[in-house]
């Protein structure tokens, strides 16, 4: 469960951290449900990790990897990363480190959902309408380059779309703090069976930006952000030291739930659920499906994020 610091004795352990790189992330948790697989803690909050209970945390922009064992309060302060009580020891970390912030990270009820069918976790009744997945595939590319596919069937969408770019300077945006940034008509051509478009993301824009996307009966809004050829680059060697590390811990949850949280903080969103999906093989877990539901709304895949949800629910 994530709290405000307390204070307590006992063990008091300090690992010097980057004052920019106070994000933590949680690879895995045994023994407790209040802690989810997949969440972040920042430098203004705090982790009770019970009596029991086993974290492994990786300190995104360092590569660190660390576990703990409760019971212990783990908290971020001024580039201090603090477990007091229980016993933290530093783990062999299979990554190198990679610039990460966590701030594309969203709980699911607080992240933008313009579509009225999207799945809202706190409503207790089901939406009048079920859920539906959309069928356009959104991917960003290196060099700032976007792309936006959907199968090219007999009723397929018209040959030219406009797309618009919007950003958001709140943490966890709603439809209304939505600016828009630019707008493209974008002609599309059919590449094996899809309709096919192409478009530049803006760059040097500061805040949460994103795609949105309206026709008639359908409208979305998928974060996208700038990739560079280095960005490209240090995500893809990220991704071979997880699968590396997978290989050498094949019944392991952890390099998957590591690469996924790279992915989709870089908009990579496919990649992101495709090793969520491969954790969710290993072990089931209810952070994670619902880490997969949060991805699955970014993606406009609706029907799939309520069935993840559920399935949270379940655990």
């Amino acid at each position: 469960m994530l709290r405000r610091p307390m204070l307590a004795l006992c063990l008091l352990t300090q690992i010097c951290l980057a004052k920019d790189r106070n994000v933590l992330l949680v690879l895995n948790a045994q023994g407790s449900k209040t802690i989810a697989s997949g969440s972040l803690l920042t430098g203004d909050q705090s982790l009770e990790v019970p009596t029991g209970c086993r974290v492994t945390l990786l300190v995104l922009g360092q590569g660190k990897r660390v576990s703990v064992t409760g019971p212990s309060t783990v908290t971020l302060k001024d580039g201090l990363l603090e477990a007091k009580g229980g016993t933290l020891v530093d783990l062999k970390s299979p990554v190198h480190k990679l610039p990460l912030t966590g701030e594309n990270h969203r709980i699911v009820a607080g992240m933008v959902a313009p579509i009225s069918r999207a799945p809202r976790p706190a409503q207790p009744d089901p939406p009048s309408e079920p859920p539906l997945n959309s069928p356009w595939k959104v991917e960003v590319l290196p060099e700032n380059r976007l792309r936006l596919s959907r199968p090219a069937g007999k009723d397929g969408p018209p040959t030219a779309l406009n797309l618009v770019f919007c950003v958001s300077h709140e943490p966890y945006p709603h439809r209304k703090q939505l600016q828009t940034l630019s707008g493209a008509k974008v002609e599309g051509v059919v590449e094996n069976g899809r309709w096919i478009y192409r478009a530049e993301v803006p760059t040097g824009q500061p805040g949460k930006m994103g795609l949105r996307l309206q026709q008639p009966g359908e409208e979305f809004y998928v974060p996208v952000c700038s990739l560079s050829s280095q960005q490209a680059a240090e995500l893809e060697s990220f991704h071979q030291d997880c699968l590396s590390w997978a290989r050498a811990e094949p019944n392991s949850i952890e390099p998957y739930v590591a690469y996924a949280a790279a992915a989709e903080e870089w908009t990579q969103l496919e990649q992101a659920l495709a090793a969520l999906e491969k954790a969710l093989k290993i072990r089931p877990n209810a952070g994670l499906w619902r880490m997969a539901a949060r991805i699955q709304i970014d993606m406009a895949r609706y029907a799939d994020a309520a069935k993840s949800q559920a399935l949270a629910g379940q655990l």
